[in-house]
């Protein structure tokens, strides 16, 4: 069986497991997609792999996104940016579970069934479970104010849906959500300093990233959330 054989059928095997989930395969079941209750959410799970399959290394490396259309439409006003998305929050699987670092796994040889199992668990032990988190905003918005982006024990916090708490909740959530992050100490001196600077600009460029959460501290900033 040829490498591109053997992927597609794992992913086969695995969209297999979400149907229960109201995930629809797509694309052979490289893509696994979900529409939330209000059908503005969408969750997506997407098996990726290599171009450098071989008939003895087949990856699959299992990432997931959420994202809402209506945040898409309220981004590109505050962006000026058509192709602004309407991202909430996305990541791979190794980042959200025990590994703590890039996780793949190969389908080429006897492993194949073993490891199909043991994806299908990682999935529905880390992903789903925050998945669920956002099938309601108001939800997803109280548990990100609480929890931030720490949705276990392995995850980091990230300002990444900054924007999803802004435009679905509003000036208050966005100043409890950014305290939270602050909180936590890690960034503590890099956010401050950098909303000093804001303060000081007089054009904020919300689609340029000088480091990883700039780009979500200006949009608070200029929503006018306070430290």
């Amino acid at each position: 069986m040829k490498p591109r054989e053997i992927f597609l059928n794992g992913c086969k095997e695995i969209s297999k497991a979400f149907i229960e989930y109201d995930f629809r395969p797509i694309k052979n079941g490289q893509y696994l997609k979900k529409i939330s209750f209000d059908k503005d959410v969408i969750f997506e799970i997407y098996l990726q792999t290599s171009r450098y399959n071989s008939s003895a290394s087949v990856s699959v490396k299992p990432q997931f996104s959420i994202s809402s259309n209506e945040l898409k439409k309220w981004m590109i006003i505050q962006t000026k940016n058509e192709n602004s998305t309407g991202l909430i929050y996305s990541n791979s699987i190794g980042y959200v579970s025990p590994y703590k670092s890039f996780k793949e796994w190969n389908l080429a040889g006897a492993t194949f069934n073993k490891n199909i199992q043991e994806i299908v668990r990682d999935i529905k032990l880390y992903i789903i479970p925050i998945i669920n988190i956002f099938e309601n905003k108001t939800n997803a918005i109280e548990y990100l104010k609480i929890n931030g982006t720490q949705f276990n024990e392995f995850t980091e916090k990230t300002l990444m849906p900054m924007g999803f708490v802004i435009c679905f909740g509003g000036k208050e959530d966005g100043e409890i959500f950014l305290k939270n992050y602050i909180e936590t100490g890690k960034y503590r001196s890099r956010v401050k300093g950098f909303y000093k600077e804001l303060e000081t600009m007089e054009n904020i460029d919300l689609n340029y990233n000088e480091f990883m959460g700039a780009s979500e501290l200006k949009l608070a900033f200029i929503n006018g959330i306070k430290i």
